[in-house]
């Protein structure tokens, strides 16, 4: 893993722990900015694949669950 791959992890550990405190203070399962909790099992979805796929609506083990 390479500096840019370990910068990126540091920072999509950061936006998950902001994503977890600002639904925690609202109580929400789906923030401003498509920040949301999977449809299938409710956990939240990482950031990492918000950002790859915006729509998503899955987490990727939901998701590989229903393809599988």
């Amino acid at each position: 893993m390479d500096a840019l791959d370990q910068a990126q992890e540091r920072e999509d550990a950061l936006l998950e722990r902001r994503i977890a405190a600002i639904r925690e203070a609202s109580g929400s399962g789906e923030l401003p900015g498509g920040a949301r909790d999977c449809a299938g099992c409710g956990a939240p979805i990482p950031a990492k694949r918000l950002r790859a796929l915006p729509a998503a609506k899955l987490c990727i083990d939901c998701q590989r669950e229903r393809e599988g």
